[in-house]
């Protein structure tokens, strides 16, 4: 770990340095670990030579200065108050231990936030199981792509797919389609119009959020829905997916 490389060298060569004492530290060390810590955080200094006040002025390094605002003090004083604690390798020591329990509980909170993500992933599901490819007119002259799956939670169902409509396709009216039928007999309905017929592969997608307050009974509708004056078709669709989030 870069910090306890860090402290250790810190630590190591305080024994070299002047024993004369300066002015007691004026910020609280609980304070001051949380300072160290977040220097660290905006690229601070690994190595003690950087903590020389000429390294934190320029340009270059001008992003330190909203940490120095944050806690209301000035580089001079920052410099001022390693110094002390160089000086004095009992308090670095003590200043180390508190530095390294903040590091720890920043990894708890980050491995917890990790872990809170793949379970939000896990939430986000993916309900087709069906044929995830289809090239028109070789698996159907005129039937529209349609669909049934059960589905009972409540939530946001999304169905998407990558299409490529041809210039001499002559689907009329394509759209995408989704419906959330409930055990009252009640639905709800979402379309997805405007297929752009210009042979280039486009993401088409159609989203529905159920009534919470009705027991779903499952989904239906098309991929591909169409008028039945459709005669020619020339489309193929890809990655074809119905995905099911809490709300």
């Amino acid at each position: 770990m870069e910090y306890r490389k860090f402290f250790m060298a810190v630590v190591m060569s305080a024994a070299f340095f002047s024993s004369c004492s300066g002015p007691q530290p004026s910020i609280k060390m609980d304070e001051f670990a949380q300072i160290v810590y977040d220097m660290h955080f905006t690229d601070a200094v690994l190595d003690i030579a950087r903590f020389d006040d000429k390294n934190l002025k320029g340009d270059s390094l001008s992003y330190y200065n909203n940490l120095f605002k944050k806690y209301d003090i000035t580089r001079k004083k920052f410099i001022e108050e390693i110094e002390w604690y160089t000086q004095h390798p009992d308090k670095y020591k003590e200043l180390y231990e508190k530095v390294m329990k903040i590091v720890a509980l920043e990894e708890k909170r980050a491995e917890e936030e990790k872990a809170a993500a793949k379970v939000s992933m896990s939430d986000t599901l993916n309900l087709w199981k069906e044929k995830r490819t289809w090239h028109l007119p070789l698996e159907g002259e005129k039937e529209p792509v349609a669909f049934d799956i059960p589905a009972q939670e409540s939530g946001v169902y999304t169905l998407s797919a990558d299409a490529v409509f041809y210039t001499d396709d002559r689907t009329e009216n394509p759209r995408m389609t989704i419906i959330a039928n409930y055990e009252d007999g009640t639905n709800e309905q979402n379309q997805f119009n405007g297929i752009e017929k210009d042979g280039k592969r486009h993401s088409i997608e159609v989203q529905i959020k159920t009534n919470p307050g009705k027991k779903l009974k499952n989904l239906t509708g098309w991929v591909l829905d169409h008028s039945s004056g459709t005669e020619k078709k020339h489309i193929d669709l890809y990655d074809i997916t119905l995905k099911y989030s809490k709300e």
